[in-house]
């Protein structure tokens, strides 16, 4: 372990108990004990609202996928939850802008079944548009012989 405390004379603080010394490189951290630290971001589901089974089914990917690593590693995992303002899905469901636990929800359906769409104006204001025009009445056309074909 590197003894930083012959090269300044103040008393002890924070990053005296802090593991790192420098930054090697992007994600590359060089520990005060010699060891060298590699950070990665891994943006997941959130699991909040996962039911036993996708929890289960979870832990096992992570355990398989940390058991290849072997012996003499330490890993450190720290979760960060982001705000947002609302949530835009398009699905078969039912097309619909409403609020809910404080979050605005916009589903713009589908175009092919509910014929729907959701636009948003400059001013930032969603709406949803519903396709209601029906098929123009196509008129019954005698199909004409194809090429080749021997009239009856």
């Amino acid at each position: 372990m590197m003894n930083l405390a012959e090269y300044r004379r103040s008393s002890t603080r924070l990053a005296d108990f802090l593991p790192w010394a420098a930054l090697v490189d992007e994600g590359v951290i060089f520990n005060k004990d010699g060891s060298f630290q590699r950070t990665a971001r891994f943006r997941g589901p959130d699991l909040d609202s996962a039911v036993p089974a996708e929890l289960v089914a979870v832990a096992a990917r992570i355990n398989n996928a940390l058991r290849r690593l072997g012996s003499g590693w330490a890993i450190f995992v720290e979760a960060q939850r982001h705000s947002a303002e609302g949530v835009i899905c398009g699905h078969i469901h039912h097309a619909a802008i409403h609020d809910e636990f404080g979050i605005r929800y916009i589903n713009c359906g589908d175009w092919v079944e509910s014929c729907t769409a959701i636009a948003e104006h400059p001013d930032g204001q969603f709406e949803l548009i519903t396709w209601t025009h029906t098929k123009p009445q196509l008129e019954a056309v005698e199909a004409e012989p194809a090429i080749g074909a021997q009239a009856a």
